[in-house]
């Protein structure tokens, strides 16, 4: 596998865009939950289930590799708290569900990051060239192969990710030539209907012959299909008001797009994922002051939440004073580690004083 990368400072108006695009997260299911193919024997399916549980919580496929994981997973039923066989899409299938402490005792273990399940939500334009020239654009409505492959490898990723409808509302501001062009500003605008908090512009088309292709590090024999030597994928992930421009290259189409997938996956969890095996000498503390928290219950659910998120070690209530409430908060991350975990969900809003200015980096309403 063949990757490029490179980041392009944007125009203001892209940057506009990105920062006005309203956000909308959500919370993916199932974290420590995984299916697997019911034909493996007892062993086999645990092991595979629970490698694709690990991948999930901590988005890098190096924690395989750890000596405490490849020990532990010899061991996969230990960790185990339910199991289950279902028949879906006509296949009988494995339906494991692990133990959420143990897992995330193994990942400190191996000093890797845990990912919460609170997860940006990405909205993927993708174009493909067939072989004949002909391109499409992968919607909600699409029946091809392709389309299963990327929401297969999304779920077994643990990602929030949605496709276009390429409706009526979508054709009246985007082309096909806009999005395999890569026009980040048409793009955007029809993407603000959608509310992502990500918005991934790709292609897929037989390479080019100034283009060298790199064979793909796994044999597409193994997927089940015919290999088609010279396939390349390009994207953008337009955020933070910058456009990252990343390419891989390979032999078999369904394979660069788990790949692009996977990519995703590891770049998402980079940016939110929080280490927990910090010595706790080395918290960092921080006042974070909640206003419009009118009653116990407001309370109470304001404090449940906080203390629910990864990245916070301990709470406790250092002020009550009418409706505002600050809490001190020890952090396994930094305080922006934190502020953009936040921006991921609507229960916390920046409060603005009347100028629509933010007041303080660590003020907020609570918005239940």
């Amino acid at each position: 596998m063949k990757i490029v990368l490179r980041s392009l400072l944007t125009p203001l108006t892209l940057i506009i865009m990105l920062v006005s695009l309203p956000l909308c997260a959500a919370e993916v299911k199932d974290l420590y939950s995984a299916q697997t193919d019911a034909s493996l024997n007892d062993s086999k399916r645990n092991q595979t289930a629970l490698a694709t549980v690990l991948v999930k919580v901590t988005g890098k496929e190096q924690i395989l590799e750890h000596p405490a994981v490849r020990s532990a997973m010899r061991r996969a039923s230990d960790l185990l708290l339910s199991f289950r066989f279902d028949v879906r899409d006509g296949q009988r299938v494995y339906l494991a569900t692990f133990d959420q402490s143990k897992v995330d005792a193994l990942i400190n273990t191996a000093d890797f990051p845990l990912w919460s399940s609170i997860r940006p939500h990405t909205l993927v334009w993708l174009a493909v060239e067939d072989e004949q020239g002909e391109r499409v654009v992968i919607n909600e409505d699409s029946p091809q192969t392709l389309k299963s492959v990327l929401l297969t490898e999304v779920s077994q990723r643990g990602l929030d990710v949605s496709l276009p409808l390429m409706d009526l509302t979508d054709l009246a501001v985007v082309s096909l030539y806009d999005i395999w062009g890569r026009f980040s500003l048409p793009v955007l605008e029809a993407s603000q209907r959608y509310q992502p908090d990500m918005v991934v512009l790709a292609r897929l088309h037989k390479a080019t012959p100034e283009a060298p292709m790199e064979t793909a590090e796994q044999n597409a024999d193994a997927l089940g299909t015919d290999t088609m030597p010279g396939w390349q994928l390009e994207w953008q992930n337009l955020t933070m008001g910058q456009l990252t421009r990343e390419q891989i290259s390979g032999d078999n189409p369904q394979l660069l797009i788990r790949q692009f997938v996977a990519a995703m996956a590891t770049q998402q969890a980079q940016r939110y994922a929080v280490s927990l095996s910090q010595d706790q000498t080395e918290l960092q503390t921080v006042q974070l002051k909640i206003t419009n928290v009118f009653d116990l219950l407001g309370y109470e659910n304001a404090r449940r939440y906080l203390a629910g998120l990864t990245s916070v070690a301990e709470i406790r209530t250092a002020e009550v004073n009418g409706n505002v409430v600050t809490f001190s908060l020890r952090l396994y991350s930094s305080a922006q580690e934190l502020r953009r975990t936040l921006a991921l969900d609507d229960k916390l809003k920046t409060a603005r004083d009347e100028f629509g200015m933010p007041v303080s980096e660590l003020e907020f309403s609570w918005e239940p």
